[in-house]
């Protein structure tokens, strides 16, 4: 395989991949692979029926986005590749595509699914990852594209795109010419313009989309993308490593781009008023707690709020010594209180609040840091804990 990425400069764009093969339900990882152009081989092994390509984005920084920041201001990692010795699932002679499950079918133009009760013409387009839900109407040239969803009771028509990670809610009609991407949930009636971001103040205004962070590009030539050159080859091996879960994901075509790999949740999403992206503040207090000789520094900003909420990210710092695991401990001074977390595994009683490092971020080299945030709630003070960091 061929692997190369889009680089921007800007987003410090970095690229790890590997190969994951299965056999009787039990996989089998191959190395990780990082670089943002390069040539590997992975050998499977008798009986293995299935192989996944596992590409996540690493850049050379954490970028800090704000709680509704907006997709234009996330950067994205693009990337395409070349396959040799093997094909895409649904690319294989004899393939017949699964018969579509949930109440629907899989469009004649694009192959995406559509709803039984949706009425979707057959010039308009839903590509092979979107869908048409409910009695949604997709007319004319219209083209619903990415991982983007009409939802029950919505309407596009004319040569109106919607792309990306759209949301078209039932009563929102989208014509004419308008595009509509991102992570954009407009309302009411759109028939030019672009929106690319989810606002409650935007109207269907017609003006040109949000600035995005990420510049546009090509598509790599056939010779950019040539399998030639020194090629890292992984050998096969006796031992199997059994873990419980796995994250994959699956190319759909030999020479395939990607933009973002994202998990929809059917939740709506707040109506409440945009966050402030005003500074993020960071403690006043960070304290340090020994054990063993053992150490850890751990620092609390806020990164972005709105009224109700707010977005904070904690840093923890390995002292002198390397550390197997680390717990940060603080008490909310104003009745804030967290209602969904990453990178750490919180638990409060009432406004005490504990987090424990996850499986993968505990262990640290002297000096080195790992970060975990959470969405918490608050009311119009929102002051900022003292925390203790204790190593182990």
């Amino acid at each position: 395989m061929h692997f190369k990425g889009h680089v921007n400069s800007a987003a410090q764009s970095g690229w790890c991949y590997g190969f994951v093969a299965v056999r009787n339900g039990t996989p089998r990882y191959g190395p990780v692979h990082q670089s943002t152009d390069g040539v590997v081989s992975f050998q499977t092994q008798p009986g293995e029926s299935e192989v996944y390509l596992v590409v996540a984005g690493t850049p050379g920084t954490v970028h800090h986005h704000a709680f509704l920041d907006g997709y234009p201001t996330n950067y994205r990692y693009p990337y395409e590749f070349r396959l040799s010795g093997a094909v895409p699932s649904g690319y294989e002679p004899g393939y017949v595509k699964p018969v579509a499950t949930g109440g629907g079918h899989w469009h004649s133009n694009g192959g995406g699914w559509v709803s039984n009760s949706a009425d979707v013409a057959a010039t308009a387009y839903v590509g092979p990852r979107a869908a048409v839900y409910g009695n949604a109407t997709v007319s004319g040239n219209a083209r619903i594209e990415g991982l983007a969803w009409v939802n029950s009771g919505g309407s596009v028509s004319g040569n109106a795109v919607v792309r990306d990670n759209a949301l078209i809610q039932g009563g929102v009609s989208i014509g004419g010419t308008a595009v509509v991407g991102g992570d954009a949930e407009p309302s009411g009636s759109c028939s030019s313009g672009t929106y690319l971001m989810f606002s409650t103040s935007r109207g269907c205004d017609g003006r040109a989309g949000e600035t995005d962070v990420n510049p546009s590009h090509g598509r790599f030539t056939d010779a950019e993308l040539a399998i030639d050159g020194p090629v890292t080859t992984t050998q096969p091996t006796t031992t199997t490593t059994t873990r419980s879960t796995t994250t994959t994901t699956r190319s759909t075509t030999t020479t395939t781009r990607s933009t973002t790999t994202t998990t929809r949740s059917t939740t709506t999403r707040p109506t409440t008023t945009q966050p402030t992206t005003t500074a993020s503040r960071p403690t006043t207090t960070t304290t340090t707690t020994t054990a063993g000789g053992r150490t850890c520094s751990a620092s609390y900003r806020i990164l972005g709020q709105w009224p109700g909420g707010f977005q904070g990210e904690v840093a923890v710092t390995a002292g002198g010594a390397p550390i197997s695991g680390w717990t940060v401990t603080w008490t909310f001074p104003d009745g804030q209180a967290v209602s969904q977390s990453w990178g750490a595994v919180i638990t409060s009683t009432g406004a005490a609040v504990t987090a424990t490092n996850a499986a993968w971020n505990g262990g640290l080299a002297a000096g080195a840091g790992a970060t975990f945030g959470f969405i918490g709630t608050a009311g119009a003070t929102n002051g900022v804990p003292v925390l203790t960091c204790t190593a182990s």
